[in-house]
Parts: C-alpha cells; sequence; structure tokens
C-alpha cells in the first residue's frame, strides 16, 4: 500500500499515476509533491483517484518516489530515426520541455566529446555548470548516461523509443535519478542476443 511504501522510504515522497493510457501524468492532475506523512499519501491517493476517473483514464496503480530536490530537470531520449538510426537527444526536460523547445539530438554511438558537445548544444547544458543560486550539476553522470544510452540504442535494434523526462541531475558527484521513463519497442526487430 502506498502508505506503508512512503514510510519504508522516507518522507517527504511524490505520488504518481500509474496508467498506460498517458504518458503526462501532470495534465490530469496525476502527480502530487512534498508529501510529508501519511495523511497527505492517503489525501493524494484519493485526489489522483479522482482525478484519473474524471478523465476518464484506466488508473493501474499508483507509484511512491522520494523527493528529491537540489537538483535541475533534463531530458534524454533515443529515437530511430528512419534514415540515421539511432538518435540521442537532450535538452530542458520536466513540465517545460514543449514549451522551451531547447532539445538537441545526435546520431549514436556518442563518445565522450560527443557528448560533451550536445550537452553544451542546449540552454540545459549551460544550467548544469550553475545559474544563479544553483549549483553546478553532476555533468559527468549526464556525459556517462548519455554515452551508454547510445551504445543501447547501437545494440538494440528493436527500441524505436526511450525517454528519461525528467531525468533529476543532482549537484556535482551526487548523480541522476531517471524520474520518468517511457519506452516504446519495435516489434519487426529481433533483440540481439
Amino acid at each position: 500500500d502506498s502508505i506503508e511504501a512512503a514510510e519504508s522510504i522516507g518522507y517527504p515522497v511524490v505520488l504518481k499515476l500509474v496508467s498506460e493510457s498517458i504518458s503526462h501524468k501532470t495534465e490530469v492532475n496525476g502527480v502530487k509533491l512534498e508529501l510529508r506523512n501519511a495523511e497527505d499519501v492517503q489525501r493524494a491517493w484519493e485526489e489522483i483517484k479522482q482525478s484519473a476517473e474524471s478523465a476518464g483514464i484506466d488508473m493501474q496503480g499508483v507509484q511512491v518516489q522520494k523527493m528529491l530536490s537540489g537538483g535541475q530537470e533534463v531530458i534524454m531520449g533515443l529515437r530511430r530515426d528512419s534514415q540515421f538510426g539511432p538518435m540521442v537527444l537532450f535538452g530542458t526536460g520536466g513540465t517545460d520541455v514543449e514549451l522551451l523547445q531547447d532539445v538537441e539530438s545526435a546520431i549514436a554511438p556518442l563518445n565522450r566529446m560527443q557528448a560533451e558537445k550536445l550537452i553544451d548544444a542546449t540552454r540545459a547544458g549551460v544550467k548544469l555548470k550553475g545559474w544563479r543560486n544553483q549549483p553546478a550539476a553532476d555533468r559527468e553522470t549526464v556525459v556517462n548516461y548519455l554515452m551508454r544510452l547510445s551504445q543501447l540504442g547501437k545494440d538494440m535494434a528493436n527500441i524505436e523509443e526511450l525517454e528519461m523526462n525528467p531525468l533529476y541531475v543532482l549537484p556535482e558527484g551526487q548523480g541522476a535519478y531517471a524520474v520518468d521513463v517511457r519506452g516504446t519497442l519495435r516489434e519487426d526487430e529481433k533483440v540481439p542476443s
């Protein structure tokens, strides 16, 4: 149950709608942040359930995650292009991804220099270096994730699309967490063994 999971993880937590029929949970009030106790979790669960019912969404449940703070939201993904093959993308993530349109892409696989160049081509990359009152983020982790993701795209021909949005990047040396991940597999390709 959600309360047991929250207490096991430790407060504060986040509750997220789990449904195969929607990608952007925030559009249907399916994400509740900064839940600090069992009462908050219970209330959030009821609100998410009501929102899903009102929107006609089939709700499979909720996911409980640790509330992260002090980091930056980026998007990182992989898309298969019919002409170029696997393409890696990176940019400003979270709920602002469509609004800000700060996403660049490169052909996979990426080496370190190419991954750094992809990051530097975005405003998100500038922010990772430290911006105004935000400390520098763990850029090294982002570079490594981009290289690994690009290699995955090269090795696994059946991945049509894979997106981490947001990838929450903590301050230098503290890593990054994929807060939301979605993907699509192609059925016409065999998985390499």
